[in-house]
Order: C-alpha cells, then structure tokens, then sequence
C-alpha cells in the first residue's frame, strides 16, 4: 500500500483509464498511453484532437491532432486535411504555403496563363531547355546538339557500339559495359563465378553480394534472409541491404522500416526507414518524394510540430498573465482587449516560423514570379532581379499591416468565429508580416497587365486580392461593402498597389 493525499491506496493501481494518476516514485509518464491527467484526479481519453474536436494543448498530448488530422487555426479544430488542386497539368501553381516545387515533375510554370504546363523542351528534336527553366538540358538519354540546337539521341554506348566522345557525354559506355579500344562490350568479370574484375576494369570487383575469392567472384551461405551474418573477414556489412543481425545468429528482416511501418530505432539498423523510404514526425516511413533529402524532410516535419505547439503554448502563456508584450504603436484609440490580443498574436507570431527551413529556395522562387509581373516586368531586364528582390522582400509590409489595423479598427476585419480575441491575436499575427513576405505577390496586379487607375473599383479590388490572400491565412476576412471598398482606396491603403 502507498499513501496518496492521505488515504491508503493499493500500490501501482494507477494510470489507466478512471484510475488516479501514477505518483513519480511508481512510473513515469503518470497515465497510459492516449490517456491523460485531469483536475478530478482521475485519468482519462482528452476530449481533443479528434475530426472536428480542439486541438490538443501542449500540456495534453502532441500532436495535437490524431493521424490523419491537421489542426485548422481558423476554425480552432482537428479537420481531415483538404486536398490542395495545385500543380498537375493546366492546374494552378501551388503558393508556396501550399508546397515547393510549384508544379508537378515535369511540368513547368507559365507565369501569363498562372497554370502548370509541359515543357516544350528537352526530349527528342526539341530545342534545349534553358538554365532558367530546368536542368538538365534534354531527357536521360539524349545529349545537346550545339549545331543544330536539338536534343539528339546518341547511337554509342550501348554494348556492341563505339565508345561516346568525351565531348559527347561521360561515360563513355552505359553502366554494366565496359570501353575496350573504341567499342562497349560487356563484362567478362565480376559475375558468380566469373574471374574478379581488375583494377582498371571497375570497382567493386565483384557483384553485389558476391565476394572475391582466389580470384573468382562467390556467393557465400550468409548474409541472405535466415542465413548466418558474415563474419567480418568474409564481407562487410554482415547481412544483406533491408536485413539486421539478430542474437539468435540469422540475418532477418525487422517489423520495422518498411511503407507505413514505424521507424526503426538506431539500436536495430541505420537507416530507420527502407530505400526510397523516409521517416516522419511521428515515426512512420513514407515515400520519399522526386528530390527530398531524408534528413531534412524529417527535420521539416519535426519543426513544423514544434511550430505549432510553440505558437500555442505562447499564447496560452500569454493570456494568463495581466500584462502583455510591447506590440506596434501607432494605434491609440483601440480598446484594451482589442491591444492586449493584438500583441499575444503579434509576439507568438514568429514562433510559428520556425518550420519555415526552405525560405530561401522559397524566395528565389517568388523573386523569379515577381520579375514577370508588374511594376518588375515593366523595367529593363537588367533591373528585374533587382526590382523582384526588393518586391518579395519588403514593398508590401508596412502598407499591408497598416492597411489591415486600418480596417479592423473601423470593424471592417472580422475572423471565422467572429470573437474579438481571435480577429486580434489574428491580427497581431498578420501584422509580423516580415517572415511572411513570400505570401505575398500571389495575387498582387495582374500578370502582364497596367496598373489599376488610382481611386477606381479595379484599384480596390486588386487591394482587396492582397489583403483577403494574406488575411485567410490568419483565418481573418473583410466585410466588403461600400465603406471597405472606400477604406482601400484611402490613405491607409495607399501604398497596397
């Protein structure tokens, strides 16, 4: 028996679920797995993170979502994750919010009809691509014919032909062949049972899984599926690509590491997860998407989680106190409650950038849209780079924050639920825009077209397109009616466009 706030109680009776919480000195954590601490004493499932429940606090359970699920701040609940209509073949590009690349493999952007198109480059008698929209400048198997300005097939290479030139492509015969005088022929080495290859030939000497014995290449009775591990003066490493080394002396393939199983630990193999594998946040493998480093998807996946559970607990944090930080001035006349959730927002707000590990790829790609779009499009091409830099960067961020404290204030700025603490914890994170420059731009002019007539619906309209592009971003919206639409075209919002 143990004491437990004076009573009696039966020793490690504790932890699941209606039964009280395990004290520190019985086990840690104090409640069963997906159960958790309540004021009552008992523990109990969270009533969170469910389809169309609250997220999870910090202090309950992280993630805040059950799999599956992905937290809406907006709407503040665990929603099965829309499907984003972006980047297939004549779709819209994906903003960068939504994914990089912008478009599917293969598939370019076209900047004047804002869709995802072929390439009209690259494969055979097509002219090369330029640096500017892909590389490689023809397809896997063709090379650049300079003369003629076309993507040629080769006739060299393949086992039975000459050898390709150095100015052709390197090398000179395809893998698995190998160059004798000016022809391809294929290997007479390194196969079981064959002769190991030399030197010069090629490294390794023998096949995979094969080693090099008196000068034959074999295949030894281990390292396969329930064979023995190799000993270390027969092979490295012990056992077979996909299979471990087990204390009962077999090679044997883990309940770990396959699509969709849970990541190996490092104490059973590296790396967690199969080739072509990588492994999430939550410690599943999935597909390893064209172009993704393993490592730093992970570390994207892990700091998005942390980003949001930051975020939370900042203003969790922040509402219990009776103060708050310093936020922007400039705004006198707002109510106290309208200040104090301005800056909660305002000061949590960088914490939900903390997954944000591709920015600068992230900018070059939306310095390179705004360069085709107006005022950039509009200056001499040596001045573009210059001018989309300097657009992506900083045009848009006092004009937009002041703007959107302009409206909100005159009650033109209301979120979903319609609450003044979230349109003000909204706003305050609206307004640390800097992080958020590359929101911008999506909608900002019109692609290939003038600037609106100051003071016109057209100016408003396009003002209305920036604002309501960042605004739902923050689950925020304006109420547009006459007096919005003469709040745009106002001092305020002057410099929106």
């Amino acid at each position: 028996m143990i004491e437990v706030k004076g009573n009696c109680r039966q020793k490690g009776a504790c932890g699941a679920i209606n039964q009280r919480p395990c004290l520190v000195t019985e086990r840690v954590p104090s409640c069963n797995k997906g159960l958790v601490e309540y004021r009552n004493g008992r523990c109990l499932p969270p009533q969170c993170g469910k389809a169309n429940q609250r997220p999870c606090l910090v202090g309950e359970r992280v993630p805040s979502c059950d799999p599956g699920l992905v937290e809406n701040f907006a709407k503040k609940k665990c929603e099965v994750p829309k499907r984003v209509v972006c980047g297939g073949m004549n779709q819209r590009p994906c903003k960068v919010t939504e994914r990089i690349p912008s478009c599917d493999k293969g598939l370019r952007e076209d900047f004047n009809k804002n869709k995802c198109v072929a390439y009209t480059c690259g494969s055979e008698n097509q002219r090369p691509c330029t640096v500017t929209e892909r590389i490689p400048s023809c397809n896997v198997g063709l090379v650049e014919n300079f003369r003629k300005k076309k993507c040629v097939r080769l006739v060299c290479g393949a086992a039975g032909q000459r050898a390709c030139l150095v100015t052709e492509r390197i090398p000179a015969c395809n893998k698995g062949l190998q160059q004798r005088g000016n022809k391809c022929f294929n290997y007479t080495c390194g196969a079981q049972n064959q002769r190991a290859c030399k030197v010069t030939e090629r490294i390794p000497s023998c096949n995979p899984e094969l080693v090099e014995r008196r000068g034959r290449c074999v295949r030894l009775a281990c390292g396969a599926q329930n064979q023995r591990p190799c000993k270390v003066t027969e092979r490295i490493p012990s056992c077979n690509e996909g299979l471990v080394e087990y204390a009962n002396g077999k090679c044997l393939r883990p309940n770990c590491g396959a699509l969709n199983q849970k990541a190996c630990k490092v104490t059973v193999r590296v790396p967690s997860c199969d080739r072509g594998l990588r492994e999430t946040a939550q410690g599943t493998c999935i597909v390893l998407k064209p172009g993704e480093i393993p490592f730093l998807a992970t570390l994207g996946d892990w700091s998005k989680e942390l980003a949001k559970v930051s975020e939370n607990a900042c203003i969790t944090g922040l509402e219990r106190l009776n103060y708050a930080p310093s936020g922007i001035g400039g705004f006198p006349r707002l109510q106290p409650a309208q200040v104090k959730y301005f800056r909660i927002g305002y000061t949590c707000a960088g914490l939900s950038k903390l997954d944000q590990l591709s920015g600068t790829t992230a900018m070059l790609q939306e310095a390179n849209r705004q360069m085709q779009e107006y005022p950039c499009a509009s200056v001499t091409p040596v001045l573009r780079p210059v001018c989309a830099l300097f657009v992506t960067q900083t045009s848009t961020f006092g004009a937009a924050a002041t703007c959107g404290i302009g409206l909100a204030k005159a009650g033109m700025i209301r979120s979903t639920g319609g609450s003044v603490r979230d349109t003000w914890i909204g706003m305050g994170r609206f307004a640390w825009i800097a992080a958020d420059a590359l929101n911008l731009g999506k909608n900002k002019g019109k692609k290939g077209g003038k600037k609106p007539k100051k003071g016109s619906k057209e100016a408003a309209d396009a003002k209305r397109d920036i604002m309501d592009d960042l605004l739902s971003y923050y689950g925020l919206s304006i109420k547009y009616t006459a007096s919005a639409q003469g709040f745009l075209n106002g001092p305020s919002c002057e410099r929106l466009n």
